[in-house]
């Protein structure tokens, strides 16, 4: 490879925020975290070198894992060419309909983080565990009234329960990020929100000083006169639910 290359190559790395998990012990704790049993299909977005994808597949029935980056896509190939119960596929995983899966785990890029979240929103699955760059899962995870309370916070906690597992510290991945990460298992509270709703969502909070009553001038006042910020994700996916039914 010349070394123009290689540095399109890292930039195109970098874009993608691929970070891969090389400590086995933190490795370990996804997969238990999984929870998987032996008649599961595993989703696992972004195969990396398909290290975590061999250990998945001696738990699950089935392992699909999708690598967007080809050259990963065939180091990953090679490294699982004897586990019959792995198919590994150089596609964007976001962009398919898919077959039905019980757990999904992935090490999200880090571009991709809100994406992602906001895709798995649309599907049914037992539980999930991911990994995410830690200023995003503070946002997942904050709550009503919090500075960082935002749009994908709603959207999160509304569709699902959240649960922070461990920190990860940089030296884990190659190659190490400037960022510290965070582990999330995710279990869905089967309320699935269409695409609509989740646009609804974000514009309501592209805009700090907008209150309930600017959404639902007929509601209650206790609530009406509260801001989007210091509102309950349900509160507020009950408003949007409840005017797109009125429709």
């Amino acid at each position: 490879m010349s070394e123009n290359e290689s540095i399109t190559t890292r930039k195109r790395r970098i874009e993608l925020g691929q970070h891969h998990l090389l400590d086995n012990r933190i490795i370990s704790e996804i997969i238990q975290a999984s929870k998987i049993k032996k008649e599961d299909v595993v989703l696992e977005l972004g195969t990396g070198n398909g290290h975590i994808t061999r250990q998945l597949s001696d738990y699950a029935k089935w392992v699909y894992s999708y690598e967007i980056d080809y050259r990963f896509y065939k180091t990953a190939k090679k490294n699982c060419f004897d586990r019959t119960n792995v198919k590994i596929y150089n596609l964007d995983l976001l962009e398919f309909e898919l077959p039905n899966f019980d757990v999904f785990i992935s090490n999200i890029p880090y571009s991709r983080s809100k994406q992602v979240i906001k895709w798995l929103c649309n599907k049914k699955f037992r539980n999930a565990v991911i990994m995410v760059q830690d200023e995003f899962a503070t946002k997942l995870l904050s709550h009503r009234g919090e500075k960082k309370f935002t749009a994908i916070s709603v959207i999160a906690q509304y569709c699902f329960k959240l649960e922070s597992l461990m920190e990860v510290p940089p030296d884990a991945f190659f190659p190490a990020p400037r960022v510290r990460s965070r582990i999330i298992r995710i279990t869905p509270r089967n309320k699935i929100i269409k695409g609509e709703s989740i646009a609804k969502v974000e514009q309501m909070f592209s805009n700090n000083k907008k209150k309930l009553s600017d959404y639902n001038p007929e509601g209650e006042q206790t609530v009406g006169k509260r801001k989007i910020r210091q509102t309950d994700p349900d509160a507020i996916m009950e408003l949007i639910v409840n005017s797109e039914i009125s429709r």
